[in-house]
């Protein structure tokens, strides 16, 4: 399992908390589960995804170099903000 962040509106938000409550489990394990219902079955095998961790190896090994500021400026350059 990877972790990832996400932003849910705080009406979304109280809803699904509401439901982890009632069902006695975990707001990730509500969400999981409903994102799980809304996918295809079948993920084609073409459609690899690879981790944050094989992209920036990769990066590294063709003389990648960021900006010397971008520990200060991750979030613009993951989310664009």
């Amino acid at each position: 399992m990877h972790r990832t962040q996400v932003y849910f509106e705080p009406e979304i938000l109280a809803l699904l908390r509401e439901e982890a409550k009632k069902k006695k489990t975990t707001l990730a394990a509500v969400i999981r589960e409903k994102v799980k219902k809304t996918l295809p079955k079948k993920i084609s095998k073409k459609k690899k995804q690879m981790n944050a961790a094989k992209v920036l190896a990769r990066l590294a090994k063709r003389g990648f170099k960021g900006p010397k500021d971008l520990s200060q400026r991750i979030d613009e350059f993951v989310y664009r903000t």
